[in-house]
């Protein structure tokens, strides 16, 4: 690993194989709008328009970009996927926000006006499907402000972080998305589940992290600290 000295901006998507980085600000207003690449060795080697709305998320692979804009159809706020070496493709009309790729063609989003679930949408077909009901409310435990629901990468687990109505935070559970249950696990501090969701790592303190190995199917559950 080698930090380069490249200034780029906060928006970023990346060249396969590292051939270039793309990039733009998000400030002031309509920073985000224009981009410009740069090569490996930091030359800028193109400057192009790109008029989007949101931030554009990259898939694991790196062939795929999702992306807001509007619909020059309808005027309408619109989903496209952009492969790195095509054209933007229309894949969804409406309020739909992405979070992240599942794999190669699938994307969990957030539905503003839908909460009930979770969903992902295929970047091929453009369906909507649900990869999980929304968790009930804790039944020793209950919130009563807005849960946060971050699932694990394999859709196994789902780590919901719960606020009060104020929106300050109070604590996180697992929940065993497979058999639609809280598990007995305490999850301190702020948690990120690995991909294959057989990780939890919860850093509960600068310059320490905690990791929660997760035994599927019986759920053992090992604390390590590094």
């Amino acid at each position: 690993m080698e930090l380069l000295p490249h200034q780029v901006g906060t928006l970023l998507v990346f060249g396969l194989n590292g051939s270039f980085v793309a990039s733009a600000y998000t400030y002031p207003l309509g920073a985000s709008r224009q981009w410009f690449a740069l090569d490996a060795a930091g030359n800028m080697t193109n400057r192009f328009a790109w008029p989007i709305s949101s931030a554009p998320i990259q898939s694991s692979d790196g062939m795929q970009v999702i992306y807001a804009a509007t619909d020059p159809q309808t005027g309408r706020r619109a989903l496209f996927v952009r492969d790195l070496n095509g054209a933007p493709r229309l894949i969804s009309v409406g309020d739909l926000v992405p979070t992240r790729w599942v794999d190669a063609f699938r994307v969990l989003v957030d539905d503003p006006g839908d909460h009930t679930a979770i969903y992902a949408l295929d970047t091929r077909t453009g369906t909507k499907e649900t990869v999980m009901s929304t968790p009930p409310a804790h039944p020793t435990l209950p919130t009563t402000g807005n849960n946060w629901i971050n699932p694990s990468g394999d859709l196994r687990w789902a780590l919901i972080h719960r606020l009060d109505p104020d929106g300050s935070y109070v604590r996180s559970d697992l929940y065993d998305v497979t058999r639609h249950e809280y598990v007995s696990a305490v999850v301190p501090g702020t948690a990120f589940l690995a991909p294959r969701g057989d990780i939890d790592r919860d850093a509960l303190e600068p310059g320490r992290a905690l990791f929660l190995g997760l035994a599927w199917p019986d759920r053992r559950d090992t604390w390590s600290a590094a």
